[in-house]
């Protein structure tokens, strides 16, 4: 704990060292920073007096490289521009109309499943949609979004909803009629990158031309987009910053801000310093880690200057690779999971921010009081990880460290990439408490180019310390049998834990089928239950998100999930600055 301590005091002193230099020194263009408000939150001079416009510089911490439908997309940043039928509210995890008037239901008649089996869904569109070049907005446009993303060379591997469609159908320019090829969960979920709408005025013609590859490098996608949101792309400085108007006919109404400057950087000190000195609105994209925000929260919060939001968004966990015949024996999985003082660690190095995680559930989203009350969970208990090992066929060695029946010690190679960070200092504390039951983890982390290689991460034996997201509709890329990694696949897929149980793969299919919530919930504690039980992966704690932003904007929520289509900005037409 002592490390984290030094490393926080460490930080605070770089941070006081480059406010110094920040308000000694004005330096147009420094990285990630930009202008100053005062400049570029100002209309033009114009006689009387001059009127400041509401302006918001936001730093975002991932790579922005399009607004299109496809790979490298990120969603916070396009809901800023464009939009689809519905909407998620990423706080409470439901979907909500955007374009359309609703979303489908059977008890309004829009949700109608067919004799046949298939499905549709019927959507009424509101009045008075435009394009951002002013041209009128048609159920025709959804049509062209459809076709392009189904061509067989369009780059949208993360959208196969494309897919999941028979037809469309405009009877007018305010309707659109879907029919699925079968029941779907997607066809309750149409978001702006499920469905997305293509303008026919500007990308019919080149799609129609046939040189998909053109279409989809086209500039379209970043400088010159056209779209339905609340703001419109003005300036696109690659790598660098995208700025944004007010979009003045947007369909819900013009946006309480005039102007959003989207500053992409990775300097997280010298935003903390920009933050400090005044010179930076919000953060955003997991530019602030949980240091940083309590570093704000006692320099700036603390003062009045601005809010700090961290919330549990994702979570952290072990994976004990069933291929080394030591960890495939669930009593040792579970014995490990029992030595682990997981509220010890994350209030030793989380001040108890980052809480314990039991399942891979958000604690925000209605489920989870239920889930949690029906799985096992496994508090911290040196002595029933004694037994359970005991059962397994492990006794205490003359070293302190645990032998077979064979005379094997139980010594296992342990991995990460972050060794400096976060999950190094995690490592040591989970190291320890399994040193403490005779369980010896020989650390040998790896660099983040070998972990971006599914051959080489997927094929060692060991403990590994990984995230992932917490977005229920996920599950199949993460615990299927389907995607475990296979040599036939070069050892691609999501799920590294080799889990297979085809009971687990029939419930995860059943949801990805049934419309009715109820019974989607069913299948979820069922999942939750039969996971608890087997423990793929060892779940550690929640990993908090980072939001900041400045005294007098409002509007702004944090999200309960990362990942898939889960957005700060889905309301962003309502954020304001007083």
């Amino acid at each position: 704990m002592n490390a984290v301590r030094t490393s926080s005091a460490g930080a605070l002193l770089a941070l006081s060292l480059l406010v110094t230099l920040i308000a000694t020194a004005c330096v147009p263009g420094a990285p990630g920073i930009g202008p100053e408000r005062a400049e570029e939150g100002r209309s033009s001079p114009a006689p009387g007096p001059e009127v400041e416009k509401k302006a918001v510089t936001v730093a975002y911490g991932r790579a922005v490289l399009h607004l299109g439908p496809f790979e490298g997309g990120v969603a916070e940043f396009r809901e800023i521009a464009h939009a689809g039928l519905l909407a998620l509210d990423p706080v409470q995890s439901r979907p909500v109309p955007r374009l359309a008037t609703e979303a489908p239901s059977s008890d309004l008649g829009t949700l109608i499943a067919l004799p046949d089996g298939r499905l549709q869904t019927r959507y009424t569109l509101r009045t008075g949609i435009t394009w951002h070049d002013g041209t009128p907005f048609s159920s025709r446009d959804f049509v062209i979004g459809w076709q392009v993303q189904q061509t067989p060379n369009w780059p949208s591997r993360s959208n196969p909803s494309a897919g999941l469609i028979e037809s469309m159908e405009t009877p007018d320019d305010a309707t659109l009629v879907i029919t699925w090829k079968a029941p779907t969960r997607v066809a309750l979920r149409t978001f702006t990158n499920t469905i997305w709408p293509m303008p026919r005025h500007l990308v019919g013609t080149r799609y129609s031309a046939g040189d998909i590859d053109a279409l989809a490098n086209d500039t379209y996608w970043s400088r010159d987009f056209v779209g339905v949101g609340a703001f419109k792309v003005v300036e696109w400085a690659e790598g660098s910053h995208v700025e944004f108007a007010a979009n003045d006919d947007y369909v819900l109404g013009r946006p309480k801000l005039d102007t959003i400057v989207w500053r992409i950087t990775t300097d997280r000190n010298a935003s903390l310093a920009a933050i400090l000195a005044g010179q930076l609105d919000m953060t955003l994209g997991g530019l602030m880690d949980l240091e940083s925000g309590l570093l704000l929260r006692e320099q700036w919060e603390a003062a009045g200057q601005g809010a700090v939001l961290l919330t549990p968004a994702n979570w952290r966990w072990v994976n004990l690779m069933p291929t080394n015949p030591f960890l495939g024996d669930l009593r040792v999985r579970q014995a490990m999971l029992h030595a682990l003082d997981r509220a010890g660690l994350t209030e030793g190095l989380f001040q108890g921010l980052q809480p314990v995680c039991d399942i891979w559930v958000s604690s925000r989203r209605p489920q989870f009081p239920v889930v949690h009350a029906a799985i096992a969970t496994y508090p911290h208990d040196p002595a029933r990880a004694r037994q359970l090992l005991e059962d397994a066929g492990w006794h205490m060695g003359a070293d302190g460290v645990l032998v077979s029946g064979a005379g094997e010690r139980f010594v296992i190679d342990g991995r990460s990439t972050d060794a400096e960070g976060e999950v190094g200092n995690v490592q040591q504390v989970t190291v320890a408490d399994w040193r403490r039951a005779g369980i010896q983890v020989e650390i040998n982390n790896m660099s983040p180019q070998l972990d971006a290689s599914p051959e080489y991460r997927n094929q060692w034996t060991g403990a590994y310390w990984g995230s992932w997201n917490l977005v229920l509709e996920d599950l199949r890329g993460q615990w299927h049998s389907s995607v475990i990694p296979r040599p036939e696949t070069r050892f691609a897929g999501g799920n590294r834990a080799r889990w297979s149980n085809p009971q687990v793969d029939a419930l995860i299919e059943e949801m990805a089928v049934t419309l009715e919530d109820q019974a989607w919930d069913r299948s979820l504690i069922e999942i939750a239950q039969l996971w608890s039980a087997e423990l793929p992966h060892l779940p550690l704690y929640y990993i908090t998100e980072g939001i900041t932003f400045s005294k007098g904007i409002s509007g702004v929520a944090p999200r309960s999930e990362t990942g898939s289509d889960n957005a700060v900005t889905w309301n962003i037409h309502e954020w304001d600055r007083a």
